[in-house]
């Protein structure tokens, strides 16, 4: 909950905050829904504005798994080694130098909040079945996983 008003305070532009709905847009203004407490409320702005949206905003599209089995092992590569490279498809890599920011002003070094406890969550299996290996138990599990939006 601090990174968006922190980055709308380093840009000094707007923040919307809570946002669930976006009930008006024009080139120079936005109206939202915002959560509060007991209900909701309708806020407008001038753009530029940085929004930042609840879980209840809407549902997320299903990670596509092709895309992500085809990039999973593409190279990250600084503009420098990418000139050099023989990679037809890479990704990308900024560092404070190609950005021109201040070392001190990155990383852990330069952020202006600091962790104080990781925790590791376990995740408990909650329910399991099991699946002959048969034409209508196999269409059926497949099902689950796409009316689940597990796969696409």
């Amino acid at each position: 909950a601090q990174v968006g008003p922190q980055v709308a305070e380093k840009l000094n532009i707007n923040q919307l905050t809570y946002v669930f709905e976006i009930t008006n847009l024009t080139y120079e203004k936005i109206a939202v829904k915002r959560e509060i407490e007991d209900g909701y409320e309708i806020v407008r702005s001038r753009l530029p504005v940085l929004l930042t949206i609840t879980s209840r905003a809407n549902e997320p599209r299903p990670q596509n798994a092709k895309r992500a089995m085809a990039y999973k092992n593409i190279p990250l590569l600084s503009s420098k080694e990418s000139e050099a490279s023989k990679a037809k498809v890479f990704i990308k890599k900024w560092d404070h130098l190609e950005i021109s920011a201040d070392p001190n002003r990155c990383g852990l070094q330069g952020s202006p909040t600091k962790v104080k406890k990781v925790e590791s969550v376990v995740l408990k299996k909650v329910e399991t079945k099991d699946v002959s290996n048969n034409e209508e138990d196999l269409a059926f599990m497949f099902k689950e996983l796409v009316d689940d939006h597990i796969i696409a």
